[in-house]
């Protein structure tokens, strides 16, 4: 069994496997990823695996998730099942996988969230001069002084390391592609946009199976659940309508109190 150490928002994630392609795959796409694991930082083992599937927690509370694939291994849905597996368990750090871009300018940072095809992708290539902490994941994590982005080592496309300290959010975004406008959400709006973007992780085609812990997944939700909700009532969210190949955009963001 190999392992691989991914330091997500103050959590260290060890990605555990046996299967040779995953482990090729792991190694090219993650390795530049792998930095040192503070002692203290909480451990979440993530085993990657085509046998029988469970979750077990141990006396010193680390988690071990094992998923099975419902269909035959491939490099995508290796990559779709160590996002869901993150996905899982960060809610209980007080963090949270949204399916966005994130752009860092003056120190803040900016999150862009929409579908599959909205322009998550094209928005980061517009400020592309600009800090990126993910190219389609976002890491938001509650503390003491409130919401921050992490950089995310979970990137899409392109071959960039998002490295670089905790941010403050400056809001998020959630884009379509239209004429360049920006709208403040209503705060239930806000939620049902921010679950949407998180759900995106925990729809992948594969099974988790869960024995031996009593109502693990049910609490997991419930955290989740609050974890969207205070996301929404703490954090500026957005309708931003925006063109292609246009900058424009970024005027109505920035400038935006």
């Amino acid at each position: 069994m190999q392992t691989f150490h991914i330091p997500i928002a103050g959590t260290a994630f060890d990605i555990q496997t046996d299967e040779a392609e995953i482990i090729r795959f792991i190694s090219n796409v993650y390795a530049s990823s792998q930095l040192p694991i503070l002692k203290n930082d909480p451990l979440t083992t993530i085993t990657i695996s085509y046998g029988p599937a469970h979750i077990t927690v141990d006396i010193t509370k680390k988690m071990a998730l094992i998923l099975t694939p419902e269909k035959s291994p491939n490099l995508p849905l290796v990559f779709d099942m160590v996002r869901s597996g993150v996905s899982q368990f960060l809610p209980l750090h007080d963090a949270l996988l949204l399916h966005a871009s994130v752009v860092v300018s003056d120190n803040q940072a900016y999150i862009f969230s929409g579908p599959v095809g909205a322009g998550k992708s094209t928005i980061r290539k517009l400020l592309n001069a600009k800090p990126c902490y993910g190219d389609d994941t976002a890491v938001l994590k509650r503390e003491t002084h409130g919401w921050v982005a992490y950089p995310s080592p979970l990137y899409e496309s392109s071959q960039r390391v998002y490295e670089g300290k905790k941010v403050p959010i400056k809001g998020i975004y959630f884009i379509y592609q239209n004429k360049n406008q920006l709208t403040r959400l209503p705060l239930s709006t806000a939620y049902i946009e921010v679950v949407r973007g998180l759900k995106h992780y925990l729809n992948d085609p594969f099974t988790i199976h869960s024995t031996g812990v009593n109502n693990l997944e049910k609490h997991v939700t419930n955290v989740t659940n609050d974890l969207c909700e205070q996301i929404a009532r703490s954090i500026p969210c957005y309708s931003l309508g925006f063109s292609n190949n246009n900058l424009a955009f970024w005027d109505l963001v920035r400038y935006t109190r």
